[in-house]
């Protein structure tokens, strides 16, 4: 129904682990084993419904040290995931040529590739907008949405993100649709 490349991560206390990836090329992004840091944004959908304190912590611990805008941008989009249920982004086109210049070079050195999965990840942060908000105006450019998987103490235990290629016939009402059965699925299951 979207028509997109998925994959899952377990979320453990610093981490995301992707244990599963349908769909994506083989370019190690998305590899089964590989471990992210759940630092803001990548963690926003595994915090979304921590509380006050937990949220705080996680926020400040970040290193360089978030600005209080910074902060208060990623409380903001955490209360958009929580109303909405699930994260959408998208990639910020004045920053997407600076990421394929960065990709180019990091090619060319063949640095190692923790360290281009780094740089890659910096990039990421820095180019990725939240468009959970604004979802209903905004889906024609949504680049891919993360949804959560509850666990039986009410907090992500995973989570799936999938890339969409955006058909003609895509509807918010579709999306939630698979978002929902996609919760209900792998909460049956876990």
């Amino acid at each position: 129904m979207l028509h997109a490349a998925c994959s899952m991560s377990m979320i453990g206390d610093d981490q995301l682990t992707t244990i599963d990836a349908v769909g994506h090329p083989a370019d190690g992004e998305h590899a089964v084993g590989q471990r992210f840091p759940i630092d803001p944004p990548f963690g926003l959908v595994a915090m979304a419904w921590r509380d006050d304190d937990a949220v705080d912590r996680w926020l400040r611990r970040v290193t360089p040290r978030l600005t209080r805008a910074d902060i208060e941008s990623h409380r903001t989009v955490l209360a958009d995931i929580r109303d909405r249920g699930y994260g959408a982004w998208r990639f910020d086109d004045a920053h997407m040529a600076l990421h394929e210049r960065l990709t180019a070079v990091l090619a060319s050195m063949e640095p190692g590739e923790q360290l281009s999965r780094r740089l890659s990840s910096l990039m990421t942060m820095v180019t990725l907008i939240s468009v959970t908000r604004t979802l209903e105006n905004d889906l024609a450019t949504a680049e891919f949405i993360v949804i959560p998987v509850f666990g039986s103490n009410g907090q992500p235990q995973y989570q799936i993100e999938a890339r969409l290629s955006r058909p003609a016939d895509l509807t918010l009402a579709a999306v939630d649709a698979v978002t929902d059965a996609a919760q209900r699925h792998f909460a049956a299951v876990s």
